[in-house]
Parts: C-alpha cells; sequence; structure tokens
C-alpha cells in the first residue's frame, strides 16, 4: 500500500486529532508519571495547534496510508517542528522519516537553516538517530539539526 504525504486538508482534521492521540497515549506512559492529567492537557494543547495553527506557522502534512491518516506533522517558520506523531501501529515503517525529508525540504525551500523539537524521551532516539542533536550539554529535551549537515547524511543514507 502506498504511502502519500500530502498538505493536511479539513476533512483530515478528525483523523489527524485521533492519530495525536492515539501517539501521545503510548509514548506517555514511559514520559509522564500523571498519565491522565498530562494526555488531556497535551491533546487540548496539540488539538489547538492542528485546528488553529500559530500566526508563524508554515505547514501542516499528514501521511495516508490508504483512506487512513496516519502521522500529522507542523513547522513553524522558525523551524520548530511543533507536532511530530505516528500513530504506534504504523511506526518502525518508515513513515517518520519520509516526514522528517519532506519537512527538511519545505524547510530549505523557505529559507530555513535548521529544524528543531522539544522532544519526548519516547521519540528522542528516533531523531537523534536522523541527525537531530541535543543543543546544550545539559541532555536538553530541545533537539536541533542544521538542514545542511543533515540533507548530506540523509542523501548518503538513501543513496548508498
Amino acid at each position: 500500500m502506498p504511502m502519500i504525504i500530502r498538505p493536511i486538508q479539513n476533512k483530515d482534521l478528525a483523523s489527524a486529532s485521533l492519530a495525536i492521540s492515539e501517539a501521545t497515549q503510548a509514548c506517555t506512559a514511559l514520559d509522564q508519571t500523571d498519565v491522565a492529567e498530562f494526555l488531556a492537557s497535551w491533546n487540548e494543547t496539540a488539538n489547538s495547534l492542528l485546528h488553529e495553527p500559530e500566526p508563524n506557522h508554515a505547514i501542516t502534512l499528514v501521511a495516508q496510508m490508504g483512506d487512513e491518516v496516519v502521522a500529522v506533522v507542523q513547522l513553524n517558520q522558525d523551524g520548530e517542528i511543533k507536532l511530530f506523531y505516528v500513530t504506534p501501529r504504523w511506526q518502525r515503517r518508515g513513515i517518520g522519516r519520509a516526514l522528517l525529508a519532506e519537512l527538511a525540504l519545505n524547510a530549505q525551500c523557505m529559507n530555513i537553516n535548521s529544524l528543531q523539537i522539544y522532544s519526548s524521551n519516547n521519540a528522542r532516539l528516533f531523531f537523534l538517530e536522523h541527525g537531530f542533536h541535543a543543543e546544550q550539554h545539559d541532555f536538553s529535551d530541545w533537539l536541533v539539526a542544521d538542514l545542511t549537515k543533515w540533507k548530506i547524511k540523509y542523501e548518503q543514507q538513501t543513496t548508498h
């Protein structure tokens, strides 16, 4: 089944919200002690970003498998990845990697030189494996990727 990555449409909002909720529930147990309180708070924040993007919003993309929206990502004009969620049953199938590549391509077209994300502990390894690094030496939750270096590394991995 081919994956389609495309800009979000109004018809996708409900399924994108569901993808955020499923992905958040899966990683929250590993990252948070008060799961219910955190879930309620973060789902509200994520859905707010989804339905009413911030003024410096750049792009929101979804990944679709068949008729199902299985992932949602959002980037702002400062290079901050505001949303990056893949539903648990579709993780580890290359969807996150493809979405990250698409975000990087869009960012470069907008003259954004680096991407940054405030990552959960659960997702941290994914971003580290894809060229991000901790911005400070204190093991900060903020991860940054220089797009020039990232592009070179990504091309080497996909062409060799």
